[in-house]
């Protein structure tokens, strides 16, 4: 079926499998798109440390490996470190961001999803400042390729809330391979805890062209669940998130990132399977007309 986008999962859907045997099983699915996730990004580091390759060369051989599969991975994530002290500033992880770009290169990715999360006794300012000097070495480092770093918002750290702050960064270090990344599920959290207040809607025609990148995710409003659309009775008005990706001219992938749909300890591998099924099915819709046409379930 042809739709908006093309429809995109992140590949840690199935993080316990290889990149490759990912890829098989998101093509016996219907699905042509991925994010390859920070996780697989790490075995592929492993990959070239182990075999003496560059991480280049370890991301050409995977894309030789996807192009003869007819399968895309325009999109990746980036390393962070999870907590209140994940992001950039984390020691040693610049250098191994820049590695990870390395294998982006040679695979193809177009754009690098980043969090700019940092030290969260830092007084927001304070965060930013340092920071900055970080986004514009890895901005300079990828000069010369067509990777664009697309940060995310996030909503831990009140620097990176709305598009606005996430544009002051952009501004400052004024680069033209700088990006945007939107996880729907951070924006929501940011708006139900009261720490801000911008909808998806005016994010998204705000960001513009700058909008490269899409975390695609759901929760309740209270915690960073990670789920699937429509997977909650506090859920983000998808049709209005939809309508405005097509206002805003959004050329992107319509990535899932759905981490809380499968857990490695309850969900059985056979389930996540099923799930996927299920997963094509919503997409064909979501990404329809008919459900850019959808008026609500009053009168149905």
């Amino acid at each position: 079926m042809s739709t908006i986008f093309p429809a995109s999962i992140a590949s840690a859907y199935f993080k316990m499998l290889s990149p490759e045997q990912t890829v098989e099983r998101y093509l016996e699915a219907g699905f042509t798109h991925a994010e390859l996730c920070h996780e697989h990004l790490s075995d592929l580091i492993c990959r070239a440390d182990e075999t003496g390759k560059t991480p280049y060369a370890v991301g050409v051989e995977l894309r030789s490996f996807i192009d003869d599969k007819g399968f895309f991975i325009p999109q990746g994530h980036l390393s962070f470190r999870p907590g209140a002290q994940g992001g950039i500033l984390t020691e040693g992880l610049l250098d191994r961001i820049k590695r990870e770009l390395e294998l982006f290169h040679g695979l193809g990715v177009k754009n690098a999803v980043l969090h700019l999360s940092a030290y969260s006794e830092l007084s927001d300012e304070e965060r930013h400042q340092k920071v900055l000097p970080v986004l514009a070495e890895l901005s300079d480092f990828v000069k010369g390729t067509d990777i664009c770093l697309c940060i995310e918002n996030l909503y831990k750290n009140a620097d990176v809330f709305t598009v606005e702050q996430i544009f002051r960064y952009m501004d400052e270090v004024s680069a033209d391979n700088l990006g945007i990344c939107l996880d729907t599920g951070h924006l929501h959290l940011v708006n139900a805890l009261g720490l801000a207040k911008q909808s998806q809607r005016e994010f998204i025609l705000k960001a513009g062209d700058k909008l490269k990148a899409l975390h695609i995710d759901n929760n309740d409003g209270v915690r960073d669940q990670h789920l699937l659309p429509f997977n909650n009775n506090h859920s983000i008005h998808w049709d209005e998130v939809v309508q405005a990706l097509v206002d805003a001219g959004y050329r992107g992938i319509f990535n899932l990132e759905i981490g809380g749909e499968h857990s490695s300890v309850t969900c059985p591998f056979r389930v996540r399977l099923m799930k996927l099924s299920y997963i094509r099915n919503l997409m064909d819709y979501m990404l329809s007309e008919e459900f850019l046409a959808w008026e609500g379930n009053e009168n149905k």
